[in-house]
């Protein structure tokens, strides 16, 4: 297998400052074999670029420019929690929502809808925490019962001996001796879709089914979602999200086997970690990271919750600001 290195360079500074020696280009691929124009295999290739090196990043003995450093990425850490991302899905899981013991909590506000005085004092807040939430437990409910009837074997027969490939978007933050890599991409898997172990063919199985799709959650995130106003303190901080990873939601849950392979291609921001290096902060140097290998990869049907912290959306902000001023008059 050709290892192909561009050449390494040295960076010298003044005598005040350090010396640094940093690959900036790295490929590892494997030789394709071509017959009549088609590739014989699915090689695998792994390809590291250093595609901005950090300006200067400042420690007790002085300051490292042009710093980078290869050995503190932990590059397979990076592949293995990018493919923890990939699910394979199911449809009948997918379009259901419905959750029954918050619907039932709100069971007389569902009722007041049918009210004259609701119709005659509609208003935006009634709307987007009434009626729009009603209407997406109908749906939910009508999918249900199409799932019923055929929808659970229709998924199924979707992607049992088919060949699919699925992206997944990736974003984390893993650290590595004292440095923070941010990192930003998206994950492949692709192959052939089998096993053995993934159908509701038990008792047992199918009451998990039957719970999922009624959205009987005795969790800590229904718990949370009961608190009234609840949704409003996951704008700013991702407590239902967290609560979620800590106890995963669904019954039912199969494993499905993915001959194939996968890919992952990513951009890494490195960053030196001030509380590991007496305090001094450091601006950020950035990788591009692809690889790709053929394997077996076991896939569940459900994706990983991971709390994500972001900023709220505008649509967030306003609605936090309209509870603010028109608690009183929403319902």
């Amino acid at each position: 297998m050709p290892i192909k290195q561009r050449p390494h360079f040295r960076i010298v500074n003044d005598a005040t400052e350090a010396t640094e020696w940093q690959y900036r280009e790295y490929i590892n691929y494997a030789t394709s074999r071509k017959v009549n124009g088609k590739y014989t295999a699915f090689l695998p290739v792994e390809h590291r670029v250093l595609t901005k090196a950090g300006a200067f990043h400042k420690y007790f003995g002085g300051t490292v420019r042009n710093w980078c450093y290869e050995e503190q990425v932990p590059w397979s850490d990076i592949v293995s929690r990018s493919l923890s991302q990939a699910y394979l899905s199911l449809d009948f899981q997918d379009n259901n929502t419905f959750e029954l013991i918050p619907f039932l909590m709100d069971w007389d506000a569902t009722l007041a809808m049918f009210s004259k005085k609701f119709i005659r004092e509609l208003s935006y807040g009634a709307v987007t925490w009434g009626v729009l939430p009603f209407l997406s437990d109908l749906k939910s409910l009508v999918a249900s019962l199409d799932d019923i009837q055929n929808g659970i074997a229709a998924s199924y027969n979707k992607i049992l001996g088919k060949r699919i490939t699925r992206r997944f978007p990736v974003q984390f933050e893993i650290s590595s001796g004292n440095c923070f890599n941010t990192v930003k991409g998206h994950a492949t898997c692709f192959g052939l879709v089998s096993g053995t172990e993934m159908f509701p063919d038990t008792p047992s199985k199918a009451l998990n089914v039957l719970l999922d799709e009624i959205g009987l959650n005795l969790d800590l995130k229904t718990a949370w979602d009961v608190i009234p106003f609840s949704f409003v303190v996951d704008y700013f901080l991702p407590i239902g999200d967290f609560l979620e990873s800590l106890s995963p939601r669904g019954w039912f849950n199969p494993s499905f086997t993915l001959t194939g392979g996968y890919s992952i291609k990513v951009t890494i921001s490195q960053r030196v970690d001030p509380a590991r290096n007496n305090g001094y902060d450091s601006d950020d140097c950035v990788w591009t990271y692809y690889v790709r290998s053929p394997g077996v990869l076991t896939l569940e049907s459900r994706p990983t919750v991971e709390p994500k912290f972001e900023s709220p959306s505008f649509k967030q902000l306003f609605n936090a600001a309209y509870l603010g001023t028109n608690l009183k008059n929403i319902f």
